[in-house]
């Protein structure tokens, strides 16, 4: 689960590990994974935090090592984390556009690669995105890249709840396609 420190990344996690999931949670900033994982301690499941910035490709391929080291394997990707780069088109500047880019779906495309090994069969990706991705009427990712069976997900979500109380956090789908390839 990218991006679990907070927001939707963590509403989702807390989801995850109520239906009895073991959840690896990613994220930036150490401090916000460990409150994640103590949330999920005291709801009765199981969390590991692995500090981890989703554009720096060394790293996601540790931390997918490290989850399945650490959990005993991987059967759910989720790809949450990404910086948007928002504005005006000349207000943005090519630093920003960049980063939403390495930590949106370059990101995305180097996580569904590393975990792919640990997924074939049963495992399933998420791959949430703004619901401006879902205009064109396609998905993000073309199930093409997913030969062998297992389900990819796209999912445009916005959530609810404050900030300032993580168990009031609800991810609300407002747009999903989901689809199964059994390749």
């Amino acid at each position: 689960m990218t991006g679990a420190g907070q927001g939707v990344g963590q509403g989702i996690a807390y989801a995850l590990a109520a239906e009895g999931a073991a959840v690896a949670v990613t994220g930036r900033t150490a401090s916000k994974l460990d409150d994640t994982v103590a949330g999920i301690r005291e709801r009765g499941g199981k969390g590991l935090a692995i500090a981890c910035d989703v554009k720096d490709a060394a790293g996601i391929s540790q931390s997918v090592e490290t989850t399945v080291r650490e959990l005993g394997g991987l059967n759910i990707l989720v790809n949450n984390a990404q910086e948007v780069p928002l504005g005006a088109l000349n207000d943005v500047t090519d630093e920003a556009f960049t980063a939403g880019w390495e930590s949106g779906p370059l990101a995305s495309f180097r996580l569904m690669k590393a975990a792919y090994p640990h997924l074939k069969g049963d495992g399933n990706i998420v791959n949430l995105a703004s619901p401006a991705a879902h205009r064109s009427g396609r998905p993000v990712s073309a199930l093409s890249w997913w030969p062998s069976g297992g389900k990819l997900q796209i999912a445009a979500v916005s959530h609810t709840g404050a900030a300032s109380s993580p168990s009031r956090v609800q991810p609300r789908a407002t747009q999903l396609r989901a689809a199964s390839h059994t390749g």
